[in-house]
């Protein structure tokens, strides 16, 4: 849905990118913070603590993530090396390709706040990753979200 929005206004093609996919959160998918806390109370600790290296619950760990998502990052480098790429992800993905880029550590990525159709901007120059921008949400809508449950 965003890659087409994205796409219509830029008037440019949607190229799909392995790699750039959400966390697949395993047993996780559909539960309420209570929920997971009560059937993973474990994991829910570890994912406190240390979110690198927690592993979802038949799923991925940050460190599988970041793994997946900066190779497809460093492609897109490779295969545009002086221009601009637009790459639509999720949160936890672009925590990771975050905190990489800036070596920093994995377990620290929940500390980057990325709002849902936010923008994160990388400029991925020869010297060093820079974060020029993190969570931009000027050209959100401002208030509360629309309902689309047509209740109301």
């Amino acid at each position: 849905m965003t890659a087409s929005a994205v796409s219509s206004r830029l008037e440019v093609r949607v190229t799909r990118l392995g790699g750039l996919q959400e966390a697949d959160a395993g047993e996780l998918v559909e539960l309420t913070g209570d929920e997971m806390r009560r059937r993973y109370p474990d994991f829910m600790e570890r994912w406190i603590t240390d979110a690198g290296t927690a592993r979802m619950p038949g799923g991925e760990s940050m460190d599988e993530i970041r793994l997946r998502a900066w190779q497809a990052i460093d492609g897109l480098d490779a295969d545009h090396p002086n221009g601009t790429v637009v790459a639509i992800t999720h949160n936890q993905t672009i925590g990771a390709i975050v905190a990489t880029a800036l070596d920093m550590p994995l377990r620290q990525f929940r500390r980057l706040k990325v709002d849902l159709g936010s923008i994160t901007r990388l400029d991925l120059n020869e010297e060093r990753p820079l974060l020029v921008s993190l969570n931009e949400t000027w050209h959100l809508p401002k208030g509360p979200a629309p309902d689309r449950t047509g209740d109301g």
